[in-house]
């Protein structure tokens, strides 16, 4: 908080009698949302059987000019996948394959000022057990 960009513009015409004029303007900084964490529940379950619960808890932002924040989740095994879009919600229900799963949020301002945060641990999915006549 409080950090911006100084710009600085000094202009003189000597021969035209003019003194040195200088003009400064201060842009502040958006700083993105921190202060948050992202965790899930549970941490295994069966694929496609098992509903699992991200959430963005904690984040705040400095500005109340740069609300609402919008979250957006993300899971990583293999591949990436992206488990919404930018959204309102801070918390997110999703059926996952079966792997070993990091998660991730990434959480924006109204600007787009933005921080990614990693979930702690790794959650497992099994297969689902096929039945047996």
């Amino acid at each position: 908080p409080g950090a911006a960009y100084a710009f600085e513009l000094s202009v003189s015409a000597p021969f035209a009698g003019v003194g040195a004029e200088v003009v400064r303007l201060c842009v502040p900084l958006n700083r993105p949302p921190y202060g948050g964490d992202v965790v899930y529940a549970p941490t295994s379950g069966v694929s496609m059987s098992t509903v699992f619960t991200l959430t963005a808890d904690g984040w705040t932002d400095d500005d109340a000019d740069d609300l609402p924040l919008r979250y957006s989740f993300e899971s990583r095994s293999e591949q990436t996948e992206l488990l919404g879009e930018l959204r309102l919600t801070a918390s997110l229900d999703a059926f996952l394959p079966a792997g070993i799963w990091d998660f991730s949020v990434r959480v924006a301002d109204q600007y787009s000022a933005a921080t990614l945060a990693e979930a702690v641990g790794r959650c497992t999915v099994a297969s689902l057990a096929p039945h047996e006549p």
